[in-house]
């Protein structure tokens, strides 16, 4: 008897993997204080560790990724599981020496505790390098995140603090954003502009335009009017792309910082576009001018903000055959989340639509929720052997805004109504 045998395997999409810096403890910032009068830190990391995730996620084309979420698929071998300074792994760095540990768990896996305080004016740039075994098709995907600046500023012993009215933790869910759907909508002419609906989008917790409170002390008393203090009081808010100085002259950001996501600075509050945020941690400082001019720092206060990347469903609606006649094709996707309808998915989604026929495979048509595309342009034949196409598309969240620029390369392009044009 013979017997002929072959194996075939599953046509795995490759595996794309994305890595952002999350500081999981907002108690414990990547920025300390240091009091030399009372020789204590704020936060004091050997107390309250410092928790860094590099947190990763994960995406197929082909929709075989039952989870977006890959740092429980992190190898844990020491030679490619480690945080490093610069090009050096921490192991071997002796003032890191017991100041650190990285976690194995689930989906902390690579996160890193720290437990090392630094001196005033000292920093340190971090990173994490990895692996993930791809188990669809048994390759390794290689891992390196964004590198996270640790560092110290003195402060003053005199008991200042900073008060927000906000989480200190902050997540932005671009699939879910009610006010960056319905500007988009109005853009687009779906609907017409009503400051009624707009602020009734703008004021729903889950728009982009994010407000925080602020409220400082000096003791148990609230400083009302910073002038009174004397000495310049002044503060600073610093994020991952901008940090701005405000006293008492403006209440706006300089139109010269064109990259933040800063929208307001005042002394009761700071309003934040976290359309243009990825991930990372948000710093308010207080501080006064000494009799040099110098600026001394006498509190601060740290948030967090990350850019969510939720898993979503996309079907194509159009099932119908081809009629022979036809000279053109036209479809859509509907999508969803965690069963909630996606209302334009391609203000959150980047969606790239493709055919393959007998004889022209991956040929790219259009980006969008819908496509229109010619049937010849896709070579499909005319026999039963070669009549069919394959309508796809290949679809990932987009990553946080850029603010667009004129020129100058300074001033940002704004519309008609004053918005500033962003993209990503």
């Amino acid at each position: 008897m013979e017997i002929t045998r072959v194996r075939v395997r599953k046509d795995f999409a490759p595996l794309s993997a994305s890595c952002q810096i999350v500081v999981k403890t907002p108690a414990s910032p990547t920025r300390q204080a240091y009091q030399s009068v009372a020789a204590t830190y704020e936060p004091d990391r050997k107390i309250t560790p410092c928790v860094i995730l590099p947190q990763i996620t994960l995406t197929a084309d082909d929709g075989s990724l039952n989870s977006p979420y890959g740092n429980d698929k992190l190898s844990t071998d020491s030679q490619s599981f480690m945080w490093y300074e610069g090009d050096t792994p921490l192991s071997d760095i002796p003032e890191w020496e017991g100041l650190y540990n990285i976690r194995t768990d689930g989906s902390m896996r690579g996160a890193i505790e720290i437990k090392r305080n630094f001196m005033p004016q000292e920093t340190a740039e971090i990173h994490f390098e990895g692996v993930i075994a791809d188990e669809r098709t048994g390759d390794n995907i290689k891992i390196i995140s964004p590198s996270v600046t640790l560092s110290c500023v003195a402060a003053v012993a005199e008991d200042y603090a900073i008060a927000i009215g906000q989480e200190t933790a902050i997540e932005y869910d671009p699939l879910i954003d009610p006010l960056a759907l319905y500007l988009y909508r109005v853009s687009i002419g779906e609907i017409e502009y009503s400051d009624d609906d707009y602020n009734q989008a703008a004021n729903d917790t889950k728009a982009f335009l994010l407000h925080i409170p602020l409220t400082f002390y000096k003791g148990n008393k609230a400083i009302t009017d910073p002038k009174e203090e004397g000495n310049g009081m002044f503060y600073l808010a610093s994020g991952p792309r901008f940090t701005s100085d405000y006293e008492d002259s403006a209440d706006t950001v300089d139109k010269e910082d064109y990259d933040s996501e800063f929208v307001s600075l005042s002394w009761q509050e700071i309003v934040i576009d976290m359309r243009c945020v990825e991930s990372g941690d948000y710093y308010i400082e207080l501080g006064v001018y000494n009799d040099d001019g110098e600026e001394i720092t006498l509190c601060q206060k740290c948030f967090s903000i990350s850019r969510r990347y939720p898993k979503f469903r996309l079907r194509l609606n159009n099932q119908c055959d081809i009629p022979p006649t036809a000279t053109q094709r036209y479809d859509k996707v509907l999508a969803d989340n965690e069963g909630q309808i996606i209302t334009h998915p391609e203000l959150p989604i980047k969606i790239k639509w493709f055919t393959d026929t007998q004889y022209a495979t991956e040929v790219e048509h259009n980006e969008g929720s819908h496509t229109l595309f010619q049937l010849e342009k896709t070579k499909i034949g005319s026999t039963h052997a070669d009549d069919w196409i394959d309508t796809y598309v290949k679809a990932e969240q987009k990553p946080a805004h850029f603010r667009a620029l004129g020129d100058s390369e300074i001033a940002t392009l704004e519309d008609e109504n004053g918005y500033p044009l962003i993209f990503n």
